[in-house]
């Protein structure tokens, strides 16, 4: 009879536990996903900067030259 007891007010407690932390975990876990996101766009940015900044004068060198050095 004690360990019914026990494994009912253990569940109870954990019942409680769950139905109060539930809407806590929602609440962070909503707020963390635009984190992430964000956090995934701007780590792909910084990977792919080099290339973004070498090509970007790449082209903007080629088109400086093509409309300033014109041989013909």
């Amino acid at each position: 009879m004690i360990k019914f007891v026990f494994k009912l007010g253990l569940g109870i407690i954990g019942l409680v536990l769950a139905l109060v932390f539930l809407p806590v975990l929602l609440v962070i876990t909503l707020l963390a996903l635009p984190l992430a996101v964000i956090g995934g766009f701007l780590g792909l940015i910084i990977k792919l900067l080099p290339v973004l900044v070498i090509g970007g004068l790449g082209y903007f060198g080629y088109k400086y030259y093509k409309e300033n050095y014109q041989t013909w």
